[in-house]
């Protein structure tokens, strides 16, 4: 399932800094990775609380961004290829620091 995303929302569901992330058109709905691997797709699928929904901002990075991370923090929010395009796909990797 694809969408064109315009804005994404957080629902803080933890002091742990864990959310959803829904597009504000439909709450209802959640970022959503389709596995935990190098690659795996990530879709807009309806918000079940199932792990692969919850996503954690790096609390350390303040200001400055850092990496948006699932399945407790073993692998991040990545943009296809390194494309910076709009509508380009994301995609879940490694978490690496610094990256």
């Amino acid at each position: 399932m694809l969408f064109k995303l315009t804005t994404l929302s957080a629902l803080v569901v933890a002091a742990a800094a864990q959310v959803t992330l829904t597009p504000s058109a439909n709450a209802g709905l959640c970022l959503t990775a389709t596995a935990n691997s190098d690659g795996a797709a990530v879709d807009i699928e309806t918000c079940a609380g199932r792990p692969e929904q919850v996503w954690q901002f790096d609390k350390n990075a303040g200001n400055n961004g850092g990496p948006v991370s699932t399945f407790d923090g073993s692998k991040c929010l990545d943009v296809t290829n390194g494309d910076d395009e709009n509508g380009t796909l994301v995609q879940v990797w490694d978490c690496v620091p610094g990256n």
